[in-house]
């Protein structure tokens, strides 16, 4: 049953309940660059809000809106840049996530490489809009060329920042020749992210246009990668793809969308049609849960849930008067992935 924790004031509060199993039994666009290299007449500490990639380059010149092109090429539909000194210090970084708190977005990347310190920066503040505002956003990071070339590295950099929206990459594609770090291909990560649905599963997807990738992994990094949870590109022969679709928790990108989504979607909904304008009744209470398994539905539908869903609205016992509890009993639609192919032959 879900539970009420008084949270002293009006508002939809999400908690995500896992259940232990046997392992064999549309997203709005926005990414936000938080960016070191520019010039004039970009400036420190500002803002700036880019619909295509042609108003950035406008904007920031061809040659300093790269990261912002790549973002747009990676599927994003809005790129929010955050400016922060050209050598950043762990309070520019702060201020620069203080700055973004009215933005709306989905995903969050850097247009430079940094350090295992910063990214932790990252993860705290991922934590906690979670855990206060129930915002739910995604952190996309790499390393730099020397990391990328020693696998275990990148390895233990997914290891040391486990989290279900962060995704480490340890490698990076080829564009002919242009090779970027897997740090710096970030922007591009996040942009493939922001601008997906929910039937993408980022597993084996190829990257147009891509020739090679920076570092090769052998098959025993691979596997040891996405044990610890990072994400890597090889290519097979033919073109250049996505191994799998993870964060650095081992959580499915595609689930971890799936929560994004829903908290966007079911927040949006209480909050804009319920809170303060039905009443606490048991009729209500009906009426809200017929909305919210209707919405399930259309994911049902969709294949990311699958059919067998519950959705409970109440108020419990001891509950205030103005307290309602939704509770979703949700089962993850998985894409195929592993495949086991037994051949035999008879005489």
């Amino acid at each position: 049953m879900a539970q009420i924790t008084d949270k002293g004031r009006p508002g939809v509060f999400f908690t995500f309940a896992e259940l232990a199993t046997s392992r064999l039994s549309d997203i709005e666009g926005t990414v936000v660059l938080i960016a070191s290299n520019y010039v004039a007449p970009v400036l420190v500490n500002q803002t700036y809000v880019f619909t295509s990639a042609r108003q950035a380059r406008d904007t920031m010149t061809v040659a300093k809106a790269d990261a912002v092109v790549q973002a747009f090429n990676g599927g994003a539909s809005q790129v929010i840049v955050r400016t922060v000194p050209a050598t950043p210090v762990a309070a520019d970084y702060t201020a620069a996530l203080a700055a973004l708190a009215t933005q709306r977005f989905q995903v969050i990347a850097l247009d430079h490489e940094v350090a295992d310190s910063v990214v932790a920066t990252f993860k705290t503040w991922l934590s906690d809009e979670r855990t206060l505002n129930d915002r739910y956003v995604f952190f996309v990071t790499g390393g730099n060329a020397a990391r990328d070339a020693k696998p275990d590295m990148g390895i233990a950099a997914a290891i040391a920042n486990k989290d279900d929206f962060i995704v480490q990459a340890i490698n990076a594609p080829k564009f002919g020749s242009v090779t970027r770090s897997s740090g710096l291909n970030a922007p591009s990560l996040a942009g493939q992210i922001a601008g997906s649905n929910l039937g993408d599963s980022f597993t084996y997807t190829e990257i147009l246009d891509a020739t090679d990738v920076n570092v090769a992994l052998s098959p025993a990094d691979v596997k040891a990668a996405l044990v610890a949870g990072a994400f890597v590109y090889e290519f097979n022969g033919d073109f250049v793809r996505t191994v799998r679709g993870i964060t650095t928790s081992g959580a499915k990108l595609r689930k971890s969308l799936l929560k994004q989504t829903i908290v966007r979607d079911v927040k949006q909904e209480i909050e804009n049609n319920w809170i303060g304008k039905k009443a606490n009744g048991p009729a209500q209470r009906l009426s809200l849960k017929g909305t919210l398994e209707t919405y399930v539905q259309t994911l049902v539908n969709a294949g990311v849930i699958a059919e067998g869903f519950t959705v409970g609205v109440t108020r419990p016992e001891g509950a205030d008067a103005d307290q309602v509890a939704v509770e979703m009993m949700l089962v993850f639609q998985d894409t195929m992935e592993e495949v086991y192919v037994s051949v035999g032959f008879t005489n």
